[in-house]
């Protein structure tokens, strides 16, 4: 007879909630990262620090943005972008003043 799981209600382990506990590699500067480090979107993994908005760089929450066509950005350049008011072409380089 095998020995039941510690985890005898059959809910997720936080290992396996949260990638396995293993640590992958963040999209944007390679390095490692475990999952109490950051954050998983769209497969991918993202360092906390590293999970910015491609148009103004703002540092983003993992409740508060905008995926458009592969590209994440901050609840306000997501919506402007929606609407039409904002180029989504995702280079904005900071400096524009009208942020």
């Amino acid at each position: 007879q095998q020995k039941s799981p510690r985890n005898k209600c059959n809910t997720p382990t936080r290992g396996t909630m949260y990638g396995g506990g293993g640590a992958s590699e963040c999209v944007v500067c390679g390095k490692k990262c475990y999952a109490a480090e950051g954050w998983k979107i769209n497969e991918k993994m993202y360092h906390k620090a590293c999970f910015r908005c491609v148009h103004c760089n703002v540092k983003l929450r993992i409740n508060g943005f905008t995926t458009i066509e592969k590209k994440h950005y901050c609840k306000p350049h997501g919506d402007q972008l929606l609407s039409g008011e904002l180029d989504g072409d995702g280079g904005g380089s900071g400096g524009s003043g009208d942020g």
